[in-house]
């Protein structure tokens, strides 16, 4: 387990290898695969997680804390394009399934 839901973060993850499975309430909404980001939603709004992260085989993690993450926005700024456009697609895909009724 990666991320437990109703949990605080301190820090957000980037999956460099492996994929997990993302759920909310335990029903499966998605998943994870290398380059994508995990836990940015409670990390930046300092909120407890909304879903739980499994690794659904070998993974290779990396933790970036606070601290860690600024450094990385100011030395990588790109780093912020690609976690807005993380935000951005599970925001998509979330209002999809809230006009189907269904969940993301």
């Amino acid at each position: 387990m990666l991320i437990r839901q109703g949990e605080p973060l301190c820090e957000v993850f980037v999956m460099v290898d492996g994929a997990a499975d993302v759920l909310v309430d335990g029903v499966k909404v998605g998943r994870v695969v290398a380059g994508e980001f995990m836990g940015e939603m409670s990390f930046l709004t300092e909120t407890n997680c909304g879903a739980t992260v499994v690794a659904s085989e070998d993974c290779m993690v990396q933790v970036i804390d606070r601290d860690s993450f600024a450094a990385v926005i100011r030395f990588r700024p790109q780093t912020m394009f690609v976690l807005a456009r993380t935000l951005a697609e599970r925001l998509v895909r979330a209002n999809l399934a809230s006009v189907a009724g269904v969940r993301p």
